[in-house]
């Protein structure tokens, strides 16, 4: 039995992520689409400050930061690419959107709540 397509969970980017942040990414314009190689090196080095959100296992939001290095209290928040399930953002008599749209990034970055 699939869950809802409204449940969304998060979790920590793992590996496996990579080819599906990098589409996500790519059908989320402005954002500019990297490497399959970076994507990969993001879910490896920086999963802990970055986030996924998945539903019916399907990636539809991603996060990538990190701490810099020389300011261990600035998380640097590098890319925020949402997929909304349409039946979220229609309203019953539209005809349907067919892009990502932002999400407000404060309130994932609440949910991630990295420590510090």
């Amino acid at each position: 039995m699939k869950n809802n397509p409204t449940d969304i969970h998060f979790r920590k980017p793992e590996v496996s992520d990579a080819p599906s942040i990098e589409r996500l990414v790519r059908f989320s314009p402005p954002l500019d689409v990297n490497s399959h190689y970076c994507y990969l090196i993001i879910c490896a080095h920086f999963f802990q400050t970055s986030v996924v959100a998945c539903s019916n296992d399907h990636v539809c939001g991603f996060i990538s930061a990190y701490i810099r290095p020389d300011q261990q209290d600035t998380l640097f928040v590098w890319q925020v690419a949402v997929q909304v399930p349409i039946p979220l953002i229609s309203p019953p008599d539209s005809e349907g959107i067919r892009h990502a749209i932002p999400m407000d990034v404060a309130s994932l970055i609440r949910i991630m709540s990295p420590p510090l």
